[in-house]
């Protein structure tokens, strides 16, 4: 069994993050959150810890691994939490010889 004291935990995360984006549904909220999460799109198979460093994530403080698009507009690709992490996932696309351009941004949030 799954410890129930988890609970309290990570419904304080989702409100402190739907709390600085309002205009997202909770629906919408729990999806950005496990973009990116093993298991994405099916939220059915995302673990509790993966959807928390999701949160966590789209904190202040958060990395974005973006990419140029086609038509030259960024594109974001996953948030992290640390930059440790954005950092090891953007040496990983580089070295799939991708043409794309990669980098990281410091995320409001």
């Amino acid at each position: 069994m799954r410890d129930p004291e988890r609970i309290p935990e990570i419904l304080a995360l989702v409100q402190q993050v739907w709390e600085r984006h309002p205009d997202e549904r909770l629906g919408q909220l729990l999806l950005n959150a496990c973009r990116g999460c093993s298991g994405w799109p099916d939220v059915w198979s995302v673990e509790d810890d993966a959807l928390v460093a999701g949160l966590r994530a789209r904190l202040p403080g958060a990395w974005r691994l973006l990419r140029a698009g086609e038509d030259g507009n960024p594109f974001l690709i996953r948030t992290f939490a640390s930059r440790e992490a954005a950092q090891s996932e953007l040496e990983a696309f580089q070295a799939r010889g991708h043409k794309q351009h990669y980098w990281l941004e410091r995320g409001e949030g």
